[in-house]
Parts: structure tokens; C-alpha cells; sequence
């Protein structure tokens, strides 16, 4: 959102004569109060920066993350029984995230691509984005073109949490924010990603809507037997007794 924002204020500001690009990668793992925000922007931006030539695009995967969403679930929770974590052994994200992000570039010229990673998300976007500068020309797997190299810009490479904020409060436009903040979401991508299910459950329980939380401690339960994993195994008993401590305490009550 701050990406974009600065992108349009920026061309605003500067009467460029560009198409502009907003591209909305629907991964379809994405909750569904995200879908509904992201396509009432679309329409949001247009309005507010008329004066600019935008265009819409939401992509999609040509396999649903439904079909794998199993399987990812049991690759995580078999490298946490390991002890060997490797994110890139979840493929899901190159088949719903990157897949269709290359088949856009293909199909359209990008002079530059504005992405809105910050450093402080996690310790592999920091080094890669330490080594490559805030600015640069390269082949990243998700811009590499046919016709040519883009240059990609990550403004946001040295922001916090709060400067993002800040920035969306105090912008001019007063844009909205998705609603899923408001429910104590610190994040709003993937919905049913087995990473938070592993190792966030207590936070993601609070904030989760009761059917999407349900349905990934059903994958991880699922996964765990699959597996045959102990120790995550283990973690759900104490987590399921302390809840029916806690039930039968309010009870006596």
C-alpha cells in the first residue's frame, strides 16, 4: 500500500507520463477481507489519481494453493521435526507467488518495478536487500523479461512497522486501511500458511477468524500424523490440556 502510494505520489508530483502498473497477485490463500480491500483500491486509486494512466491487474496461480496446501503443511512440519528449516522446500510460494508474477512480465514491458519488502521482515529479505542497494538492475527471478532487465526499487527497504503506519496516517489522501488490522493481524498474507500454524499458534488464534484457524489446526494435526512427528506432537497436548484446565476453571467458577 505505501509502496504504491508513494509510486503514484511520486509521478503525480513529477507529471510523468507513464502507464502505472498495480498488480495484485492473488495467491488464492488469501483471506478473503484482503480480496474484497485490495479490489475496492483498485477503483479507489483510479479515483484519487485520475490525472494518471492506471491499470488494474489481479493475477492468479494455475494451480490453487487447495491442491497443495496438504502437502505444504506436511514438508513443514517434517523439516521442524528435523530440525532442518528451509523455506524454500515450501514450493507453494513459487507456484502462487512467483508463476504468475513471471507470466505478467512477459506479457508487458516494466521499465521498474516499485516492491514494498522491508529489511527488518526477515533476515534473508535484509541480506538481499543490504547486497543488492535500495536500487538496482538484475535478474530477479520475478522481473526477468524476455525483452529486458527492469530495475526494481524497494523504497521501503530501511522502513519499520511504525513508519509504515505513520506514513499511512498522515497521508493526505486518508487512504483505507484493510481491515484485518483491526482485528489484531500483524500480518495478511498467506491465510493458511504452516509457518504461523508451527510457530505463532497462540497469536494467530487470537486474531484468526474461529473457521480459518480451525481449518489450519485441522492440516497440522493431519500433517503431524502424516508424519509421525513428536515433538510439535507433544506442544499440542500441553496447548489442548491448559484449554481444558481453563474450561473446567470457569466452570467452578
Amino acid at each position: 500500500m505505501v509502496a504504491t502510494l508513494l509510486t503514484l505520489d511520486t509521478l503525480e508530483s513529477l507529471q510523468v507520463d507513464h502507464r502505472c502498473h498495480i498488480v495484485f497477485n492473488n495467491t488464492t490463500n488469501e483471506f478473503p477481507e484482503t480480496v474484497e480491500y485490495v479490489r475496492r483500491m483498485f477503483q479507489w486509486f483510479k479515483d484519487e489519481y485520475a490525472g494518471l494512466n492506471i491499470v488494474t491487474t489481479e493475477t492468479f496461480p494455475k494451480v490453487p494453493f487447495s491442491r497443495m496446501m496438504e502437502n505444504m503443511f506436511y514438508v513443514a512440519v517434517k523439516m521442524h521435526e528435523e530440525g532442518n528449516w528451509d523455506k524454500s522446500k515450501l514450493t507453494c510460494c513459487d507456484v502462487v507467488k512467483l508463476d504468475p508474477l513471471k507470466r505478467f512480465f512477459r506479457q508487458h514491458t516494466v521499465n521498474v518495478l516499485v516492491s514494498g519488502i522491508r529489511g527488518d521482515e526477515s533476515r534473508q529479505r535484509f541480506l538481499a536487500l543490504f547486497a543488492h542497494s535500495p536500487v538496482h538492475l538484475g535478474l530477479h527471478k520475478t522481473i526477468h523479461s524476455m525483452r529486458r532487465h527492469a530495475r526494481k526499487v524497494t523504497p521501503l527497504w530501511d522502513w519499520s512497522s511504525q513508519d509504515v503506519m505513520s506514513f499511512l496516517e498522515k497521508h493526505p489522501k486518508r487512504p483505507p486501511l484493510n481491515p484485518l488490522y483491526k482485528l489484531g493481524l500483524t500480518s495478511v498474507g498467506c491465510m493458511l500458511c504452516p509457518v504461523p500454524f508451527i510457530f505463532n499458534r497462540q497469536e494467530i488464534r487470537r486474531a484468526y477468524p474461529e473457521k480459518v484457524y480451525k481449518k489450519g489446526e485441522e492440516l497440522l494435526l493431519r500433517a503431524i500424523e502424516r508424519s509421525g512427528q513428536t515433538l510439535l506432537r507433544s506442544y499440542i497436548g500441553k496447548e489442548i490440556l491448559a484449554e481444558e484446565r481453563a474450561k473446567r476453571y470457569v466452570k467452578c467458577k
